[in-house]
């Protein structure tokens, strides 16, 4: 007979997803620190295309093999305009990299989990009670507290993030929606495989070959980029986006850390104050629906 679990202790599945949004964070800051750390020599476009071409090269060979069962598909249009929002995504946020500090910026970036969560409310029935929408409002509240306007400027670079914020809520709902039909990796093969072509659209007009140091970082910049969409869009089958998201405030504490030891960057106590709001805002929404789940 087959053991009950206990009360409390989470199902096998739940941790590793909570694992795999662990190392998908610490992907994402490692591609990010190392494209900010390019931005001095190559524009921001420019490293977008190349870090989506690097990402798409370990998927050839599977796509090759898979094409007509793993690639298979009945719903093209919704890769396509998913692959435009996430090519909007990488293009705004490597170019507010290359304007503001890595930790202040992956801080504001993590409105794009509220945002998923209001777009997964509102396009996919998920549940957006007057509580969630409070905590919605907390996490907002927190954005204002690390950008600050009325005390400094608010720069270009934290538009720039905010307006990446909405295209990446808009993205996350999209992963989901997807996994409800095809593989995970078939999922993120879609996307590199037409990001690389419409971000190339945007570097021509920039274009500079990089050197061959800047091309080995490219490479890992790519692949980082690849394994931590892979692990997310994993972990979107396992939990719902509003269990998921809570998790990737481990982005904030990657970058900080990055940024200290490459760029000598320290966020102030404010962006640490606003992050920990929005992260606070994640939690509460995620406790409230494991609860909710478990009434029910």
């Amino acid at each position: 007979m087959k053991r009950p679990m206990a009360a409390g202790v989470p199902r096998l599945s739940t941790l590793r997803a909570v694992l795999l949004v662990v190392l998908s964070a610490f992907c994402f800051a490692i591609g990010h620190a190392g494209a900010k750390y390019l931005s001095d020599d190559l524009h921001p476009f420019v490293i977008a295309f190349w870090r989506n071409f690097m990402g798409l090269l370990p998927f050839l060979p599977w796509m090759a093999r898979n094409w007509a069962a793993g690639m298979h598909t009945n719903r093209f249009s919704l890769h396509v305009m998913r692959a435009f929002v996430s090519a909007g995504t990488v293009l705004l946020w490597f170019s507010a990299l290359a304007l503001m500090p890595l930790a202040d910026a992956t801080a504001l970036s993590m409105l794009g989990p509220l945002f998923a969560m209001l777009f997964a409310g509102l396009f996919l029935n998920e549940r957006l009670e007057p509580r969630r929408w409070g905590a919605i409002a907390f996490g907002m509240l927190g954005a204002l507290v690390i950008v600050r306007p009325g005390f400094e400027a608010m720069g270009l670079g934290a538009i720039l993030v905010l307006c990446r914020c909405l295209c990446q809520g808009a993205d996350k709902v999209m992963a989901k929606s997807l996994t409800r039909t095809d593989e995970p990796r078939a999922i993120v093969a879609w996307v590199m495989l037409l990001m690389t072509p419409i971000t190339l659209a945007f570097a021509v007009f920039f274009w500079k070959w990089p050197d061959l140091a800047q091309f080995a970082l490219l490479t890992g910049i790519g692949l980082a980029g690849a394994l931590a969409n892979i692990c997310m869009v994993t972990a979107y089958r396992e939990i719902d986006v509003s269990m998921v998201e809570p998790i990737t405030f481990t982005r904030m504490i990657w970058a900080a850390v990055l940024g200290y030891v490459i760029f000598a960057e320290f966020p102030d106590l404010w962006v640490w104050v606003g992050g920990a709001m929005i992260v606070a805002a994640t939690s509460y929404i995620a406790r409230r629906e494991a609860s909710v789940k478990r009434a029910g």
